[in-house]
């Protein structure tokens, strides 16, 4: 059995509307709707509620593709310049 830890993790409001959006469709939790994106963007494999799962073929896509472009950060060259939008750090 899996051992959990709780923890405290802020999101925009247009991301937790999306995430329990997802949890809804999935019929799952929002807790393991999260962890199963957390496993698949940090590359560490399934999950063991994925392993329940049919497997899948590795298409070599982004797990995150899917939600690419839901949310509007209002930040017009994020894609750019990322690290500043992010972390308020500037381009040397």
């Amino acid at each position: 059995m899996q051992e959990y830890v709780t923890t405290n993790v802020r999101l925009e409001k247009s991301l937790l509307k999306a995430l329990k959006l997802k949890a809804l469709e999935e019929e799952k939790s929002m807790g393991a709707v999260l962890r199963e994106l957390v496993v698949r963007g940090l590359g560490l494999g399934k999950s063991p509620a994925s392993l329940r799962k049919k497997k899948r073929k590795n298409t070599g896509e982004n797990p995150f593709a899917e939600i690419a472009g839901l949310f509007e950060s209002g930040v017009p060259d994020g894609g750019v310049n990322h690290d500043e939008a992010l972390y308020g750090l500037s381009k040397k």
